[in-house]
């Protein structure tokens, strides 16, 4: 499990795509630009990558609440496993 805090730039996309996986979220692809690529470069041993599973988000493990959080929250907090 690694533990990622990111925090969304306005006007900056994250930079990933996920799909729902059972109640957490499926990474199913990395882009190269974004607060995810980002993240990536400056912890490459806690890198989020393609086939990561989020189980939760700021505290939120039901599919739509950590949906909800990916959209508005000003930071996110993920658990991956």
């Amino acid at each position: 499990e690694i533990l990622a805090i990111l925090r969304p730039i306005l006007g900056c996309k994250l930079g990933f795509t996920v799909m729902r996986f059972g109640q957490g979220l499926m990474v199913t692809a990395v882009q190269e630009r974004g607060v995810v690529a980002s993240w990536n470069e400056v912890h490459p041993m806690r890198s989020i990558e393609e086939r990561d599973l989020i189980v939760e988000i700021n505290g939120a493990s039901e599919y739509l609440n950590m949906i909800h959080h990916l959209r508005c929250a000003p930071v996110l907090v993920m658990k991956i496993h």
